[in-house]
């Protein structure tokens, strides 16, 4: 029944287009928090990606509430799992968006973390963390916290545009030596525009996620750590 049940809604949710959001959660509301709710939450996202029968909005839609589903359990935690090397671009998408745009938890943390750990043993999936590393290793922005010292001696917008020249010539030396170093290291720098209150998640998604480093101890990027 729950699977009946998954495939109606992902048809029902593809048809509703851009107020998919609303419909599913007009669908959840009488089976939020129930056992129920979330195997069928969890038939969706497998369907959706075993499948392929939907849209990759209804699908990260799905995936997201799922994973938010206050009794996602063991069952569940297995189920991601096994579905994680399948779309690995997907579930890292995922995962940097609950790092960055959602107030992510010690849970919602570590649920990725042991997961990621665990799909790292295979090769398309290990491939796709290193990639990711690299190009999270590869995000800057201008400092706050400089940015403030630098303020009491100038300007707000000469205090901005010193720093951000600072960053501009660190990024064209790096640029003149990447060639070079490739393939060790193959991170390409990109600037972010954050507000303050983001900069611990960036700092974080830049330099903890060097943790996932021995998962791809294969990549000769990772190979440097």
């Amino acid at each position: 029944m729950p699977l009946a049940l998954a495939l109606a809604l992902i048809a029902d949710l593809d048809q509703a287009g851009a107020g998919r959001a609303d419909r599913l959660a007009q669908f959840m509301e009488p089976l939020r928090g129930t056992d129920r709710g979330v195997d069928i939450l969890r038939w969706a996202v497998t369907a959706s990606l075993v499948r392929q029968s939907a849209s990759s909005e209804t699908f990260m839609l799905l995936l997201r509430d799922w994973f938010f589903q206050q009794n996602f359990g063991r069952h569940d935690f297995a189920t991601l799992n096994r579905l994680i090397p399948g779309a690995p671009e997907q579930f890292l998408d995922f995962a940097e968006q609950i790092w960055l745009r959602y107030n992510s938890s010690l849970r919602d943390e570590n649920i990725f973390i042991t997961a990621f750990a665990d799909a790292a043993k295979y090769p398309v999936f290990r491939d796709a963390l290193a990639n990711r590393l690299s190009r999270w290793l590869g995000y800057y922005w201008v400092d706050a916290t400089r940015l403030r010292i630098a303020e009491r001696k100038a300007t707000e917008d000469d205090a901005h545009a010193v720093t951000t020249a600072a960053l501009e010539e660190r990024h064209q030396r790096w640029s003149a030596v990447e060639e070079a170093l490739a393939p060790a290291i193959s991170t390409t720098l990109q600037k972010v525009e954050m507000p303050e209150r983001n900069e611990r998640d960036y700092s974080g998604l830049a330099g903890e996620r060097l943790a996932f480093c021995p998962c791809c101890r294969d990549s000769p990027f990772c190979l440097l750590f």
